[in-house]
């Protein structure tokens, strides 16, 4: 099974506050989670953040901006999301959040990133103390939340939560190193995947311009007859009867016409093309900054085993003396 891409939202106030929605009828029912969703095909995260918010509380938000992302493996629940965290602040600032899937959400609450934290500790204590049945605090789908820096914090500022990754142990610093690396494997799997998909378009446009309309420099302007793939190395001979009007294919398997015509199609195509790009934009700033976090964490390892390593060596250069 294929990781998931998911996009959570933190739409702050003029106060700092930010909002969190109980969940109902579907994963993690019961707990408390930011507004959010699935990436949809062909679009940007920016653009996910600002359609899941106003889907899911009616609210309109701007400066939405990139903060961070999870690797989320649920082996309980079968399921593994790479989940790309997103901020922005709203834009009516008097306006409440609306319940507009009361299937999916019960009430929505403005709380702070304390709040927050103080509600996680208490859910982490009384799952280890076994009464969690008995818990009546907010119960946090992602705990990451509580890693998260204000809105408007400098980028030098570390984030609450954050730890002196020198003050890790060897094994923690390995594990930590284990984590990144998978997380970059799936990053960059997304990376290829939407890069191959973006070539797909571009050979769309291509064939429209060759096939459909004709190119004089291919020889194909005017032209009827055409080859048909049956599979990707079988082909029969066709004729081309309609060159007014193309089937797109928008998806999952989906195809429509809707008056369809070649210019409207490149259209199309050249839209989805652009979309892509500010997604892979996007994804190579999270590699690069991941690549980074990888490359600290692998310093700090390695100055822990040579530390480690230290005082054996000079007492064996003692001995030998």
């Amino acid at each position: 099974m294929n990781p998931r891409l998911g996009v959570g939202v933190f739409v702050f106030n003029n106060r700092g506050q930010f909002i969190l929605g109980k969940r109902q009828g579907s994963h993690g029912s019961g707990t408390w989670a930011l507004p959010g969703g699935h990436l949809e095909f062909g679009e940007s995260f920016e653009d996910c953040g600002s359609r899941e918010v106003l889907e899911e509380t009616d609210l309109t938000v701007h400066n939405m901006h990139y903060l961070t992302a999870t690797n989320d493996v649920m082996e309980a629940e079968n399921k593994h999301y790479v989940t790309i965290f997103v901020g922005c602040h709203l834009t009516d600032e008097p306006k409440q959040p609306q319940i507009m899937e009361p299937e999916k959400c019960a009430e929505w609450q403005w709380v702070s990133l304390e709040e927050v934290r103080s509600d996680v500790e208490a859910h982490l204590a009384a799952e280890q103390a076994g009464t969690l049945d008995d818990f009546e605090g907010r119960r946090m789908i992602r705990s990451t939340i509580t890693k998260m820096p204000p809105p408007d914090a400098p980028a030098s500022e570390a984030p609450p939560g954050s730890v002196n990754i020198n003050s890790l142990s060897v094994p923690q610093l390995r594990s930590l190193q284990t984590r990144l690396s998978s997380e970059l494997e799936h990053l960059t799997t997304s990376h290829t995947k939407l890069r191959a998909a973006q070539s797909r378009f571009r050979d769309c446009i291509r064939s429209i311009n060759e096939g459909v309309i004709g190119s004089e420099k291919k020889g194909t302007s005017g032209k009827e007859d055409i080859l048909v793939p049956l599979t990707s190395s079988l082909y029969v001979r066709g004729k081309l009867t309609d060159r007014e009007k193309v089937l797109v294919d928008v998806g999952t398997g989906f195809y429509v016409e809707k008056g369809q015509t070649p210019a409207k199609a490149i259209a199309f195509y050249e839209d989805k093309v652009k979309g892509l790009e500010t997604n892979l934009t996007e994804l190579e700033k999270i590699v690069q900054t991941k690549s980074g976090q990888q490359r600290l964490f692998e310093d700090a390892l390695r100055q822990k085993l040579l530390s480690e390593n230290a005082p054996s060596s000079s007492a064996a250069g003692a001995g030998g003396g």
